[in-house]
Protein backbone atom coordinates (compact mmCIF):
# COMPACT_ATOMS: atom_id res chain seq x y z
CA UNK A 1 0.00 0.00 0.00
CA UNK A 2 1.49 3.38 -0.56
CA UNK A 3 0.08 6.84 0.67
CA UNK A 4 1.42 9.99 -0.65
CA UNK A 5 0.61 12.73 1.78
CA UNK A 6 1.86 16.18 0.87
CA UNK A 7 2.34 18.46 3.66
CA UNK A 8 3.18 21.98 2.82
CA UNK A 9 4.46 24.29 5.48
CA UNK A 10 5.34 27.37 3.57
CA UNK A 11 8.72 27.22 5.43
CA UNK A 12 6.77 29.03 8.18
CA UNK A 13 7.92 29.17 11.75
CA UNK A 14 4.52 28.12 13.27
CA UNK A 15 4.40 25.22 11.57
CA UNK A 16 7.46 23.81 13.38
CA UNK A 17 5.88 21.51 15.78
CA UNK A 18 3.72 19.92 12.74
CA UNK A 19 6.85 19.21 10.55
CA UNK A 20 8.63 17.48 13.37
CA UNK A 21 6.02 15.39 14.00
CA UNK A 22 5.41 14.35 10.32
CA UNK A 23 9.22 13.88 9.68
CA UNK A 24 8.94 11.10 12.46
CA UNK A 25 6.52 8.69 9.97
CA UNK A 26 7.89 10.29 6.76
CA UNK A 27 8.98 7.91 4.12
CA UNK A 28 10.37 10.44 1.91
CA UNK A 29 10.29 14.19 1.97
CA UNK A 30 10.85 16.63 -0.75
CA UNK A 31 12.59 19.83 0.28
CA UNK A 32 11.34 22.75 -1.72
CA UNK A 33 12.98 26.26 -1.69
CA UNK A 34 12.44 29.46 -3.72
CA UNK A 35 14.89 30.04 -6.49
CA UNK A 36 14.48 34.00 -6.07
CA UNK A 37 15.50 33.97 -2.40
CA UNK A 38 18.83 32.36 -1.16
CA UNK A 39 17.33 32.36 2.76
CA UNK A 40 14.97 29.28 1.76
CA UNK A 41 17.63 27.57 0.54
CA UNK A 42 19.50 28.22 3.80
CA UNK A 43 17.17 27.01 5.54
CA UNK A 44 17.21 23.35 4.27
CA UNK A 45 19.98 22.15 6.03
CA UNK A 46 18.14 23.66 8.73
CA UNK A 47 14.92 21.54 7.97
CA UNK A 48 17.55 18.50 6.83
CA UNK A 49 19.29 18.33 10.38
CA UNK A 50 15.18 19.08 12.21
CA UNK A 51 14.42 15.68 10.00
CA UNK A 52 17.91 13.56 10.91
CA UNK A 53 17.48 14.83 15.28
CA UNK A 54 13.66 13.14 14.83
CA UNK A 55 14.12 10.05 12.54
CA UNK A 56 17.14 9.13 13.86
CA UNK A 57 18.06 8.67 10.41
CA UNK A 58 18.26 9.62 6.61
CA UNK A 59 15.22 8.73 4.93
CA UNK A 60 15.19 9.30 1.00
CA UNK A 61 14.91 12.95 -0.17
CA UNK A 62 15.11 15.62 -3.29
CA UNK A 63 15.91 18.98 -3.39
CA UNK A 64 13.10 21.26 -5.46
CA UNK A 65 13.90 24.80 -6.96
CA UNK A 66 10.55 25.93 -7.22
CA UNK A 67 9.77 29.58 -9.11
CA UNK A 68 11.48 28.74 -12.31
CA UNK A 69 8.71 30.75 -14.26
CA UNK A 70 10.47 33.83 -12.51
CA UNK A 71 14.04 33.16 -13.68
CA UNK A 72 13.97 33.16 -17.04
CA UNK A 73 13.25 36.63 -17.77
CA UNK A 74 9.80 36.11 -19.67
CA UNK A 75 8.01 38.47 -16.79
CA UNK A 76 5.66 41.59 -17.88
CA UNK A 77 8.53 43.34 -17.27
CA UNK A 78 11.87 41.21 -18.80
CA UNK A 79 13.55 40.73 -15.38
CA UNK A 80 14.54 38.09 -14.30
CA UNK A 81 14.79 37.45 -10.43
CA UNK A 82 16.85 34.54 -9.69
CA UNK A 83 19.71 34.69 -7.13
CA UNK A 84 20.01 30.80 -6.38
CA UNK A 85 22.09 29.40 -9.20
CA UNK A 86 21.12 25.63 -10.36
CA UNK A 87 24.95 24.75 -9.10
CA UNK A 88 24.08 26.07 -5.86
CA UNK A 89 20.59 23.61 -5.65
CA UNK A 90 23.22 20.87 -6.71
CA UNK A 91 25.79 21.42 -4.40
CA UNK A 92 23.51 21.68 -1.53
CA UNK A 93 21.64 18.40 -2.50
CA UNK A 94 25.28 16.68 -3.14
CA UNK A 95 26.33 17.83 0.04
CA UNK A 96 22.82 16.44 2.49
CA UNK A 97 22.88 13.13 0.41
CA UNK A 98 19.88 14.03 -1.62
CA UNK A 99 18.34 11.54 -4.64
CA UNK A 100 18.10 14.23 -6.39
CA UNK A 101 17.71 18.27 -6.93
CA UNK A 102 15.35 19.30 -9.94
CA UNK A 103 13.63 22.86 -10.66
CA UNK A 104 10.22 24.03 -11.27
CA UNK A 105 7.40 26.18 -11.35
CA UNK A 106 4.15 25.59 -9.66
CA UNK A 107 3.12 28.40 -11.61
CA UNK A 108 4.07 26.73 -15.12
CA UNK A 109 5.25 23.39 -14.22
CA UNK A 110 7.32 21.14 -16.44
CA UNK A 111 5.55 17.74 -16.64
CA UNK A 112 8.63 16.04 -17.99
CA UNK A 113 10.42 17.47 -14.72
CA UNK A 114 8.06 16.84 -12.36
CA UNK A 115 7.54 12.90 -13.50
CA UNK A 116 11.57 12.89 -13.15
CA UNK A 117 11.75 14.42 -9.85
CA UNK A 118 8.27 12.05 -8.62
CA UNK A 119 9.98 8.71 -10.32
CA UNK A 120 13.27 9.32 -8.09
CA UNK A 121 11.14 10.14 -4.57
CA UNK A 122 9.31 6.66 -5.73
CA UNK A 123 12.40 5.00 -6.59
CA UNK A 124 14.41 5.84 -3.46
CA UNK A 125 11.45 5.17 -1.19
CA UNK A 126 10.87 1.23 -2.57
CA UNK A 127 14.61 0.72 -2.52
CA UNK A 128 14.91 2.31 1.20
CA UNK A 129 11.61 -0.03 2.19
CA UNK A 130 13.62 -2.90 0.61
CA UNK A 131 16.71 -2.58 2.45
CA UNK A 132 14.80 -2.15 5.60
CA UNK A 133 13.03 -5.33 4.98
CA UNK A 134 15.96 -7.26 4.29
CA UNK A 135 17.73 -6.06 7.34
CA UNK A 136 14.62 -7.01 9.37
CA UNK A 137 14.60 -10.63 8.09
CA UNK A 138 18.68 -10.88 8.71
CA UNK A 139 18.46 -9.41 12.12
CA UNK A 140 15.68 -12.00 12.69
CA UNK A 141 17.57 -15.08 11.55
CA UNK A 142 16.01 -17.68 9.45
CA UNK A 143 14.43 -20.24 11.93
CA UNK A 144 13.31 -16.85 14.05
CA UNK A 145 10.82 -16.00 10.32
CA UNK A 146 7.17 -15.60 11.26
CA UNK A 147 5.33 -18.46 9.67
CA UNK A 148 3.38 -18.10 6.57
CA UNK A 149 -0.13 -18.55 6.60
CA UNK A 150 -1.32 -20.47 3.71
CA UNK A 151 -4.25 -18.43 2.14
CA UNK A 152 -7.89 -20.44 2.66
CA UNK A 153 -10.27 -18.96 0.51
CA UNK A 154 -13.28 -18.57 2.38
CA UNK A 155 -16.88 -19.20 0.47
CA UNK A 156 -20.31 -18.73 2.14
CA UNK A 157 -22.83 -21.30 0.67
CA UNK A 158 -26.00 -19.38 0.22
CA UNK A 159 -28.48 -22.46 0.11
CA UNK A 160 -27.06 -23.65 3.57
CA UNK A 161 -26.83 -20.09 5.27
CA UNK A 162 -30.29 -18.90 4.21
CA UNK A 163 -32.43 -16.56 6.61
CA UNK A 164 -34.81 -18.47 8.50
CA UNK A 165 -37.89 -16.75 8.59
CA UNK A 166 -40.58 -16.72 11.51
CA UNK A 167 -43.83 -18.68 10.79
CA UNK A 168 -46.00 -16.32 12.68
CA UNK A 169 -45.12 -13.00 11.21
CA UNK A 170 -42.70 -13.97 8.36
CA UNK A 171 -40.05 -12.27 9.81
CA UNK A 172 -36.38 -13.56 10.04
CA UNK A 173 -35.40 -15.12 13.40
CA UNK A 174 -32.04 -13.93 13.63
Amino acid sequence: EVRFKIWDTAGQERYAPLVASKFRTAQAIVFVFSLTDADSLNDIRDLHNSLLAHKGKSIPCILLGNKLDLCDGNQDNGECRRVVESQDGQRLAEELKFDGYFETSAKFPDPTELKKAIDVVFEATYQAALAEEQKEEEEMGPNLRPPEIPQVPFRIDPEKHKAKKDSKNGKCKC
